[in-house]
């Protein structure tokens, strides 16, 4: 009774909490075909108590001016600082100091490196012209840029650095002879090795063509791949560790994970244990963003669909389970259904308990409009205090019966022993699992029935199979 009730609220809480977006900047009027009006990302000036927020999108609700640059007060945008060139790539605030890349100011077209002084970008003359699309990260408290710096040819070439605001200068973190990079969109720690997500170039035509493109780990300052390369239209364009497991959202080929899909691409990663494989959420359209908030995965992006649910840019996962989705489709300001994938979610950002997310659209559901940046006003911890409740956590044995294999499938973070018994309660088989499907070899025991009782952290489950 008890988990019947529990459901109940949980399918009561998430049409709730999907009907509950709060429009924050008023929408875009402006009816003219060819203006794209795009946040591409938002950070938060915890310092000014503030969300920052760049790409080219509109402040005024009319076509009179748009931003490249733009702080939410919470109440309005504040549009002082100017960007005179086009929007940044990145934006960090480290050591209450605003830093950008990209092309700021008018004067010069390189892919350059500023900070703010008073209301002006400032160009950091310290660190040469970044080529690529250039990433500004903090990760454990040091300030990295990833990017490609111009060198002679056959020499190594700089992919991440590490900048000292103290001295004003940089160091070179990793570097590589054959590969460059296109575009930088995530730097993490992962189990205290440094990885790093975008798109990369592979200029050595004597290496095979998908060697690596968009997953690599820094290993003694060298650019070093993840997986077996993921084919040339392979991006990464977020990651995020959850639960122990690497992340990795974006777009890339199926070949490399035979079997999982009949469909061109998967858009869903996971990394653990050395080893890279699809995740069993499979969306229609690109995954552009990943937030861990306690406990809870939320995954944003181009896609209208979550194994084949309607799903339109933004869902949440906990334990694997698709608790909560966006059901209601992104709309233009006249009321007119967009192309698929034409607005979608570019990025997000949880700052006091409430889940923001910023791209391109106009409304969202029926009671529009909401411009480029949204919040949902339900707070997060609702939907956690709701999911810590859960009693019941599954646990799936598959085929039953059973012939020379059979698939464990648990929760994501519950990872355990898993022990074996005959009919006479003797121990015939055991193994540590670590990732939420796993194949268990059961050829080698002869037919009867079997006790698989596997311990978590979660608590003991078992479940009777009949092996033949």
């Amino acid at each position: 009774m008890r988990h019947y009730i529990l459901l109940v609220l949980l399918l009561n809480y998430s049409f709730c909490f999907s009907q509950s977006w709060e429009s924050l900047d008023g929408g875009l009027e402006c009816t003219e075909p060819s203006i794209v009006s795009t946040i591409i990302g938002i950070t938060q000036d915890e310092a000014l108590n503030r969300i920052d927020a760049f790409g080219y999108f509109s402040a005024d609700r009319q076509c009179n001016e748009f931003l490249r640059f733009g702080s939410w007060t919470g109440i309005d945008w504040d549009n002082s600082i100017t960007t005179c060139g086009s929007a940044p790539h990145s934006v960090l605030n480290y050591g209450n100091v605003k830093y950008a890349s990209g092309h700021l100011v008018c004067d010069t077209w390189d892919d350059n490196f500023y900070k703010l002084e008073g209301n002006e970008w400032i160009h950091v003359s310290s660190v040469p012209p970044l080529l690529g699309i250039s990433l500004l990260a903090e990760v454990n408290e040091r300030f990295y840029i990833g990017a490609m710096l111009d060198v002679e040819e056959g020499e190594e070439v700089p992919m991440l650095l590490e900048y000292h605001p103290d001295i004003d200068n940089y160091t070179v973190i990793a570097q590589h002879t054959d590969f460059s990079m296109v575009k930088m969109a995530d730097i993490l720690d992962y189990n205290d090795t440094l990885f790093i997500g975008g798109k990369f170039d592979c200029f050595n035509s004597s290496l095979p063509p998908n060697r690596l493109y968009c997953i690599a780990k820094v290993e003694d300052g060298t650019i070093v791949e993840v997986g077996q390369g993921l084919n040339q239209v392979s991006n990464v364009y977020s990651m995020c560790v959850h639960q122990d497991t690497l992340f990795i959202g974006g777009i890339f080929g199926q070949q490399n994970f035979p079997g999982f899909t009949n469909e061109q691409y998967i858009f869903l990663l996971y990394y653990f244990n050395g080893e890279l494989k699809p995740y069993h959420i499979q969306t229609n359209g690109y995954v552009t963003d990943l937030v861990s908030h306690e406990d809870i995965l939320y995954v944003g992006g181009f896609f209208t669909e979550a194994n084949n649910e309607t799903c339109h840019g933004v869902f949440a996962l906990d334990d694997g389970e698709m608790i909560w989705k966006n059901t209601e489709q992104f709309v233009s300001v006249d009321g007119v259904l967009v192309e698929e994938f034409s607005e979608s979610v570019y990025d997000m950002l949880v700052v006091d308990d409430h889940l923001y997310i910023a791209g391109r659209f106009e409304y969202i559901g029926q009671d529009g409009p909401y411009g480029n940046i949204a919040k949902l006003s339900t707070p997060l911890s609702e939907i956690s205090r709701v999911v810590e409740d859960k009693s019941e956590w599954k646990m799936k044995l598959y085929p039953n019966p059973a012939d020379e294999y059979i698939t464990l499938e648990i929760p994501l973070g519950a990872k355990g022993s898993l022990q074996i018994f005959n009919n006479l309660g003797q121990l015939v088989h055991q193994e540590y699992i670590l990732q939420p499907n796993s194949t268990v070899v059961i050829s080698h025991l002869p037919p009867n029935i079997y006790s698989f009782c596997f311990q978590t952290n979660r608590g003991l489950k078992t479940e009777r199979v009949l092996v033949r």
